[in-house]
């Protein structure tokens, strides 16, 4: 959008250059697109999958790269779908969520996106009920018309910079859209999707944002508009119900929960980032909340972005009381209570253990013997848990302590 005139898992080695496999052949393809694929080796069985939409001026391996999706995907289960703009399309390589014929169902970009799922599901094993997209900026743009399009495909989307549903209706239109935007009422955002579906009656997607305020290419009012539209068709109150300031420990970070009406869900999840440009949260290292790469469009704000929508869309597993194995490695972790829990396993090497809180602070470590008893020193109601074997994560689940 830069630029419009115009389970257990095994956390294995990993190249940010590990190469995306091409789909051909996956329908009448109206909108002209590109479509790549990223399928763990070590997968089986039905799993989710995940759209990842790149921005203006980058391309599927791009995002790909910089995102590092496919290192979450072999970490936790899942596949993942890469849509790709064809310049001819577009010179920026943008999406183009601003037209209304591509941003609509059953036709240009919506339609060959559709039937990218569509042979994904026919091809790969998918599990119908947990297909969720997201994107950046254009990418961002195109998710939010995907979602809004296809509330009957997507469990859940997520936004880095984007903006409402049909907030522009030309390449024109966009760049006001972009910045300053438009500024409208909830139901009028919310009514923009509910037109598209006048006898639509099943649920509508989640929404995660993450937008920085210092953000010159898709301004900030943005953020608050997009939240305004997805509160309204979940039927969400607008004012966050929990803030979380200097979320994860890190003071340039606030989290918003938007709940559903009877607080079974959340509405709409949104991480604000104080004094961040256009780019993709990162924060480059190898703990178990830890990724992403340098490059265009991305920044180290000791916050790694794809581990959060990961987060939000269900795919970091919580620790379970059964035998699970890595390679040659059998363990159990069991008796999970307020305090402690036991881990058992048949590793002949040295193999350690990691507590980290939510926020993301360590908070215990340590030594495993082949039967271990963990007692927590200070008490926290979910964490991670993380396993190492030679100093390299093997293992990582939420734990819920209770």
């Amino acid at each position: 959008m830069k630029n419009l005139i115009l389970t257990l898992t095994s956390l294995v080695s990993f190249s940010i250059y590990a190469t995306l496999t091409p789909i051909t052949n996956f329908g009448t393809n109206p909108g002209f697109l590109n479509a790549y694929s990223y399928i763990p080796t070590n997968l089986t069985g039905t799993s989710p999958l995940v759209i990842v939409c790149h921005g203006c001026d980058q391309d599927a391996q791009e995002i790909s790269d910089r995102t590092e999706w496919n290192k979450l995907a072999d970490a936790y289960g899942f596949k993942i779908l890469y849509p790709e703009q064809n310049i001819l399309n577009n010179g920026s390589k943008c999406f183009n969520w601003f037209n209304s014929f591509d941003n609509e169902r059953g036709q240009g970009e919506m339609a060959s996106i559709n039937q990218m799922i569509d042979y994904m599901v026919a091809n790969h094993d998918i599990d119908g009920n947990r297909i969720y997209i997201t994107g950046l900026s254009a990418g961002a743009g195109i998710t939010v018309a995907f979602a809004a399009s296809y509330p009957d495909v997507i469990n859940r989307a997520a936004a880095l910079a984007g903006g409402p549903y049909k907030s522009a209706s030309s390449s024109l239109d966009a760049l006001y859209a972009m910045n300053p935007g438009y500024d409208r009422t909830s139901t009028q955002w919310g009514d923009k999707i509910r037109d598209e579906h006048p006898n639509y009656t099943g649920d509508f997607p989640k929404m995660a944002i993450f937008h920085g305020t210092s953000d010159a290419v898709v301004a900030y009012a943005n953020a608050e508009e997009l939240t305004e539209q997805w509160c309204n068709v979940n039927g969400a109150d607008v004012n966050p119900d929990i803030t979380n300031s200097n979320f994860q420990n890190n003071n340039i970070v606030t989290q918003k929960v938007y709940l559903m009406p009877n607080n079974s869900d959340t509405a709409v999840l949104r991480y604000d980032f104080q004094n961040i440009g256009h780019v993709i949260p990162i924060d480059e290292g190898t703990g178990p909340m830890q990724g992403g790469t340098p490059g265009s469009y991305t920044q180290d704000v000791n916050f790694y972005s794809t581990y959060w929508v990961a987060d939000f869309f269900n795919l970091i597993p919580s620790v379970s009381n059964q035998v699970e194995e890595i390679e040659d490695l059998s363990f159990k972790v069991y008796n999970i209570d307020q305090y402690s829990f036991g881990v058992s396993n048949n590793s002949s090497k040295d193999l350690t253990y990691e507590i980290y809180d939510f926020n993301g602070r360590l908070i215990q470590n340590g030594t495993l013997s082949n039967q271990s008893i963990i007692t927590l020193k200070n008490h926290i109601n979910i964490g991670i848990l993380a396993l190492k074997q030679e100093n390299k994560v093997i293992y990582s689940k939420k734990i819920i302590f209770e």
